[in-house]
């Protein structure tokens, strides 16, 4: 079992969130990208961007303590996040512009490289 804190003020670092810093510690531990089998135990309901690292690193369950609104309550509003991302595109905060289609899916061509590892 690794563990994480809170590094963002630290660090000035927005990504070094106390479960990212816990699902790193464990990726490095493991020597794998990957934590199926393993659990996450949080004492706070993960951010949308915990929650998609959870979902990444194949995270098996997450316990959580507090939830969103308990958060919210103590200054760390992350619900925000969430209803950004059921919005359209084009009422989100931050704009979402697809440029240079064509050519940048040409480097995105990942399937085709020798020794490609799925993940």
């Amino acid at each position: 079992m690794e563990k994480g804190w809170n590094r963002v003020l630290g660090t000035n670092d927005p990504t070094a969130r106390t479960e990212m810093e816990a699902i790193r510690a464990s990726a490095r531990s493991l020597g794998s990208f990957t934590r199926a089998g393993g659990d996450l135990y949080t004492s706070a309901q993960p951010c949308p961007l915990c929650w998609s690292e959870a979902y990444w690193a194949r995270s098996d369950r997450a316990y959580c303590g507090t939830s969103v609104k308990d958060t919210a309550a103590i200054g760390c509003d992350d619900e925000v996040f969430s209803r950004q991302r059921t919005c359209s595109p084009q009422r989100r905060k931050i704009s979402e512009v697809q440029v240079w289609r064509r050519k940048l899916a040409r480097g995105c061509e990942y399937d085709a490289m020798p020794g490609m590892i799925r993940y």
